[in-house]
C-alpha cells in the first residue's frame, strides 16, 4: 500500500499526476498536513476516487517544535519517533512513502513506520526549485537524527528514486538512487483537465499584460531591492498595465500604497491557470520564483519570463546554495532550445530591448 504525504497544494498536484500516470494501477492514500488549509478541497479528492482514503495530518506545531530543541534532544526524539508522531495515521501496512520533501517531520514519520515494524521505501517528488538543488546527504546530517541507529533501515538507505517533472535540471549532489521523470500534465486531455478543475476550481489570467510574482522575502525577512525593482519595471511599461502575483506567505501588500493592482489569493493554484490559458501573450517578471517556468516545466507551454536575480541585492538560502546558478543556467538552456522563454537581464537597459524583442516575437506567432 501506498501512502502519499503532502504540506502544499503544489506538492497535491504533483501527487495527483504521480497517481493517475505511474501509479494508476496502485493503491495509495492521501495524508495532507496542516501546513496549507486543504479543508476546501477534501469532498471534491474524495469523490474523485484518485486515492483510497484522504486523511489529515496535524503536524505543523510539532515540525516547528523540533528545530527548537538541543541536538541530543533530536537525537533522542528520532530514536524513539512513535512518541512524537501521530501514529493513527499509520492504521494500515504501508510499503511505499511519497514526500515532496524530506523534511525532518517526514523523517520521523518514515523511522515511526520502521518503529511499527513496516519498511518502507521512499519516493521523493518534485516541489519547485529546492528539489532541483537540494543535498538530501547533506541535510540528513545536518537534521540532528541518529540515523545510524537505524542500520540498514536508515532513512537515506531507504530512498527509491527522486521524481521530477524535468530531470535534466538536477543540479544537486549526486544521489545514490535514481531520478525519474514525472511526464507533463496532459493540458489537451479534456478528462485530465476535467479531474484537476473538480478538485482545484478553475480561474482566469488578469487582463493586465506584465505579472510580477512576488516571492517570500518579505516573509522570511530577507532585506531586498525587489520592491525598487517593481517601481522601476513600471515606469517602463506603464504601472495600469501591470499587476503583482502576491506571494500567499506575505500576509502584508506592499505594493497597495504605490497604486498597484494585486491578484487576489484564492483556493486555485497558480499551475491551474496556466493548464487552462495560454500565457504567451503576458510577460511575467520575478526575481527567482519557480512558478514563472512552470508552464514549461509541468505542462511544456511556451511562455515569456524574465528574471530579475542578476538585479538582486538580496541574499535567499537557496540564492547561497552552490547549485543555484547551474540550476538556471540549465533551465535557461533547456527552456531556450526551440524557443526563447527565458531571459535573465544585467540591467535596465538590456530589460527594455528584452521586451522590444519579445514584442517582436508575438507579432510573428500572431501571425503564424
Amino acid at each position: 500500500m501506498i501512502l502519499f504525504r503532502c504540506d502544499s497544494v503544489y506538492q497535491l498536484m504533483n501527487a495527483i499526476q504521480i497517481k493517475m500516470t505511474l501509479l494508476k494501477d496502485e493503491s495509495a492514500d492521501l495524508l495532507l498536513s496542516d501546513h496549507t488549509n486543504f479543508d476546501p478541497l477534501i469532498p471534491a479528492l474524495q469523490e474523485s476516487g484518485i486515492f483510497e482514503e484522504v486523511k489529515r495530518l496535524y503536524s505543523k506545531k510539532k515540525a516547528d517544535e523540533y528545530w527548537t530543541y538541543t541536538k541530543e534532544e533530536r537525537k533522542n526524539i528520532s530514536r524513539h519517533p512513535q512518541k512524537y508522531v501521530d501514529m493513527t495515521v499509520f492504521d494500515k501496512e504501508y510499503t511505499e512513502f511519497y514526500i515532496s520533501f524530506e523534511t525532518a517531520y517526514a523523517k520521523l514519520m518514515y523511522y515511526a513506520m520502521v518503529k511499527k515494524g513496516m519498511h518502507p521505501k521512499v519516493h521523493l517528488f518534485e516541489d519547485g526549485m529546492a528539489t532541483y538543488v537540494c543535498d538530501v546527504n547533506k541535510r540528513c546530517m545536518e537534521d540532528g537524527m541518529d540515523h545510524e541507529s537505524y542500520k540498514e533501515d536508515k532513512f537515506i538507505e531507504n530512498i527509491e528514486r527522486l521524481l521530477l517533472y524535468n530531470p535534466a535540471l538536477f543540479t544537486g549532489e549526486k544521489m545514490p538512487f535514481p531520478i525519474e521523470k514525472i511526464p507533463a500534465i496532459d493540458y489537451k486531455n479534456k478528462e485530465v483537465k476535467d479531474i484537476f478543475h473538480h478538485i482545484f476550481g478553475e480561474a482566469k489570467l488578469p487582463k493586465q499584460k506584465f505579472i510580477f510574482l512576488e516571492e517570500a522575502f518579505f516573509d522570511d525577512k530577507i532585506p531586498s531591492n525587489d520592491l525598487e525593482l517593481v517601481l522601476r519595471i513600471a515606469e517602463i511599461v506603464g504601472k495600469d498595465q501591470m499587476i503583482i502575483k502576491l506571494h500567499p506567505r506575505n500576509k502584508v501588500n506592499r505594493f497597495k500604497e504605490y497604486g498597484f493592482q494585486t491578484m487576489e489569493h484564492t483556493q486555485v493554484p497558480w499551475e491551474i491557470t496556466l493548464m487552462d490559458e495560454d500565457i504567451t501573450d503576458k510577460i511575467l517578471f520575478t526575481v527567482s520564483s519557480n512558478a514563472s517556468i512552470t508552464s514549461k516545466l509541468i505542462f511544456e507551454k511556451n511562455m515569456n519570463v524574465i528574471m530579475l536575480y542578476r538585479m538582486f541585492t538580496g541574499k535567499t538560502w537557496l540564492m547561497g546554495n552552490a547549485n543555484f546558478s547551474l540550476y538556471h543556467e540549465r533551465s535557461i538552456k533547456e527552456f531556450n532550445k526551440d524557443r526563447k522563454n527565458i531571459y535573465c537581464p544585467h540591467s535596465f537597459d538590456e530589460m527594455g530591448e528584452i521586451l522590444k524583442y519579445i514584442e517582436g516575437v508575438e507579432k510573428i506567432e500572431r501571425r503564424s
